[in-house]
């Protein structure tokens, strides 16, 4: 197969698992998942997804794991479209030749799914954090909930807002498109410790044994997690482990 072959089957599969992950429409209230779907199913590339499971598959990864983080992706990415066409954004009637949300189905119900979008994107990852338990699962959520925060996607989406109409510089420009596009590898601004220089060799001492404790309180917790918890898409995983 060429590239392109390659990159129909894969958003051909993702499709199969984005229907598997979002609510069904015919659950109450019915209006709200419709335009969930509305906005995933709007033509998209799926380059994230596709991305992420290329990834996968380069270092030997197990896609079962990569799943639901492809699928959050996505949504997040239809989630912060529906913002962006918003009146108070830019205001657009159209995406990808369709109706925008809003107009398709008012503003309140556009604003709702994007929320919808957002959160259940990580409900399904939280969901897959407590299904395999594993350093690689909760550093995934991490990075993309980083890349779609404060520090990341909303920070460039901001600065794109404020700098509406106004000359900008290479800089500020370089912010915008390096941090509205998801892609971004700036690191949370850390706090300063005014007191590092004063830690006495008794503090040092209580410090370990405090972090030590600490460690076996955290291990006890994660151990009733992953023994006693279970995800509340478990029905949904196993359908599209049906599917790999």
């Amino acid at each position: 197969m060429n590239c392109k072959q390659i990159l129909e089957q894969k958003v051909k599969q993702i499709d199969e698992y984005l229907e598997q992950y979002l609510p069904s429409e015919k659950e109450y209230p019915s209006i709200i998942f419709e335009a969930m779907c509305y906005s995933v199913f709007a033509g998209g590339k799926r380059l994230r997804p596709v991305l992420l499971f290329s990834a996968c598959e380069a270092l030997d990864g197990d896609i079962k794991k990569a799943i639901p983080f492809a699928c959050a992706i996505e949504m997040i990415h239809s989630y912060s479209l529906i913002h962006d066409d918003l009146p108070a954004m830019d205001n657009d009637d159209y995406r990808r030749g369709m109706l925008t949300s809003h107009k398709k189905f008012g503003e309140a119900i556009a604003i709702l799914a994007g929320d919808g979008l957002l959160h259940h994107a990580f409900e399904i990852m939280s969901d897959a954090c407590v299904k395999y338990c594993s350093n690689e699962t909760a550093k995934a959520m991490q990075a993309i909930a980083h890349g779609a925060g404060v520090f990341g996607m909303l920070s460039g989406q901001v600065a794109d807002v404020i700098s509406e109409g106004k000359q900008i510089d290479e800089k500020t420009m370089y912010f915008i498109h390096k941090n509205k596009n998801l892609n971004n590898n700036n690191k949370k601004p850390k706090q300063k410790n005014k007191n590092k220089n004063k830690k006495t060799k008794t503090n040092k001492q209580t410090n370990k044994k405090e972090q030590q404790s600490f460690r076996h309180q955290n291990k006890s917790s994660h151990e009733l997690t992953c023994g006693e918890i279970v995800g509340r898409n478990t029905e949904n995983t196993e359908r599209i482990e049906n599917l790999v």
